[in-house]
């Protein structure tokens, strides 16, 4: 004789406070999970997103980031002369700048400005324009969406004509970019030769160079490591923001053990539930062992309960999970989306699943040890 799933089903139904409960606890511990694993990925698909393949980024001799980067512009007059540019190869020599950025009322807070001229921003494909104009001489700038989050500013309140405070100027937004799931959303644009004036600069941070192809750009790379003329870094888009990928290991990490730690806590949950749910229920199950129903299909109805509780759990916590995804977020000198896509949908929901399996097993194991007789005494 076969324990009927409708058994499971009823029992869930029969005792509401318990099974909301459950469920509650799981879907929180869920939530939070999927919140962690989207931060996670958000970071991560920000940094792999920015690079652009074709793009060759020319910094100092040792220099590792853009930020701490000095190219003399003589250099970029050597670049010119190299017989891999003439190959269609566009240069773009650009300021890269971490400063304290104020509008109107609001504290000042540090946010990265990329001074570049206007012809040169097709270097950057994956930015575009949706608003406005792009930034031309005049103190005159462009930004990014995120910008506002940097700023602790709705996006509303950092419109075209609004007034930006930096490098002891004050500046015009003229602009406003688009680049979905990359750092240039959290990016100022601004005239290069305004920023170096502002910035009391005479030198590029970075030259970027831009090739039609990739063995094109690969020429450009080598030409410029063995001449002793020129003495600079170069590493591609693509290894660059690698690099920067793996600096965020950190926190990806912190991220997975509080992701761990949460799931334990919905285990431990779940199990002491089920625990109570099955002491409370001794001489219930015992009358079923008594009817002639097997030990392992009594344990088998015991832990569907449990894991569709869980389940039920899980997808309330990835469902209020989405509502995360695409909300900025700072982070460090820039800021950044969540991203809750169906990966961590998937990946909440089966850690629900976990706790079901993990929390509903240790209580139902109980049964391997019940006497029938035992458990009738116990309605007394």
């Amino acid at each position: 004789m076969r324990l009927p799933l409708s058994y499971s089903l009823r029992s869930i139904a029969n005792r509401p406070s318990r099974s909301l409960m459950t469920t509650g606890g799981v879907a929180i511990a869920i939530f939070l999970s999927v919140t962690m694993l989207g931060l996670g990925k958000g970071l991560s698909r920000t940094a792999s997103s920015t690079a652009e393949p074709l793009n060759l980024i020319v910094m100092s001799y040792g220099a590792e980031s853009q930020e701490f980067s000095a190219v003399e512009p003589a250099y970029l007059r050597a670049m010119s002369s190299l017989e891999s540019i003439g190959n269609g190869v566009r240069l773009s020599p650009e300021l890269y700048l971490n400063t304290m950025v104020q509008a109107g009322q609001a504290p000042a807070s540090a946010v990265l400005v990329r001074g570049l001229r206007r012809e040169n921003a097709g270097l950057h494909p994956k930015v575009r324009l949706v608003a406005g104009e792009l930034p031309e001489r005049g103190n005159s700038v462009a930004v990014g969406p995120l910008v506002a989050t940097r700023l602790g500013l709705d996006s509303a309140e950092l419109a075209i004509g609004s007034q930006l405070s930096f490098e002891g100027q004050q500046w015009t937004v003229s602009g406003i970019l688009e680049a979905p799931g990359t750092a240039y959303e959290s990016e100022i644009w601004a005239p290069v030769e305004d920023l170096m004036a502002a910035a009391r600069r005479d030198d590029y941070s970075i030259i970027i160079a831009r090739a039609a192809d990739s063995a094109t750009l690969a020429d450009v790379q080598f030409d410029l490591d063995t001449r002793t003329d020129i003495r600079t870094t170069t590493v591609t888009e693509t290894d660059y923001f690698a690099r920067e990928s793996q600096r965020l290991k950190p926190v990806l990490a912190v991220c997975a053990v509080m992701t761990l730690l949460l799931v334990s806590g919905g285990v431990m949950a779940g199990m002491n539930t089920m625990f109570n749910s099955v002491m409370g229920r001794i001489n219930e199950l015992a009358v079923l062992l008594l009817l002639g129903y097997r030990r392992i299909e009594v344990v088998g109805g015991i832990m569907l309960e449990g894991l569709v509780l869980c389940l039920l759990g899980g997808v309330l916590g990835s469902a209020a999970g989405l509502l995360l995804s695409g909300v900025p977020m700072k982070f460090s000198m820039s800021a950044f989306r969540f991203v809750v896509d169906q990966e961590v949908v998937f990946k909440g929901i089966a850690l629900a699943a976990v706790i079901g399996v993990v929390g509903s097993l240790v209580p139902s194991l109980r049964m391997r040890s019940l006497s029938i007789a035992m458990g009738l005494r116990s309605a007394r």
